[in-house]
C-alpha cells in the first residue's frame, strides 16, 4: 500500500483546540467560510478542515 502520513505535523494541538471551540461557537455553519470569518481570516482553510477532522 502507501505510506502513513501523520496529519498532526501540519497543525498544533493548540490550533485544534481553538477550532474545536469555534465549532461550538459557530451556529449551524454551512461551509468552512463561517469558521474562516470567525478567525478573522487568520486561520487558513486547510487548518480549519484538519482541526475539524482531527481530535486532540
Amino acid at each position: 500500500m502507501g505510506t502513513t502520513l501523520d496529519l498532526h505535523q501540519f497543525i498544533t494541538s493548540a490550533e485544534i483546540l481553538k477550532i474545536q471551540a469555534a465549532k461550538k461557537a459557530v451556529q449551524n455553519p454551512d461551509s468552512l467560510k463561517a469558521y474562516f470569518e470567525y478567525f478573522e481570516e487568520k486561520m487558513p482553510y486547510y487548518k480549519i478542515k484538519l482541526g475539524l477532522y482531527l481530535k486532540k
